[in-house]
């Protein structure tokens, strides 16, 4: 897998993730297969941090090139950081007096 240093910055709703795909040349330059962008709002839609997505692959032109990228993204914020989702309250029935 790949991890990101995002330099303290928290993820928000309006994160993305852009991936460009290419195919590594030993001579010349590599050639450009594609890019995709996933929205990252969905991995913090999650109480787990982690979603898997389905990308389709783009070409020059922001055509489908026919192919996709299946990408797992998992978060792990700072330590000490707001928690997305605070601890739910107990489900425990109070007692009645």
């Amino acid at each position: 897998g790949f991890e990101w240093d995002l330099k303290g910055i928290p993820l928000d709703q309006s994160s993305e993730l852009h991936v460009v795909v290419k195919d590594h040349e030993t001579m010349g330059r590599n050639r450009f297969l594609g890019e995709a962008q996933v929205p990252l709002r969905e991995v913090l839609a999650t109480p787990s941090l982690s979603a898997s997505f389905n990308a389709p692959l783009l070409d020059t032109k922001k055509q489908p090139t026919g192919a996709s990228l299946v990408l797992q993204v998992s978060y792990t914020p700072l330590p000490g950081a707001v928690p997305l989702f605070p601890p739910s309250a107990s489900l425990e029935p109070s007692p009645t007096l």
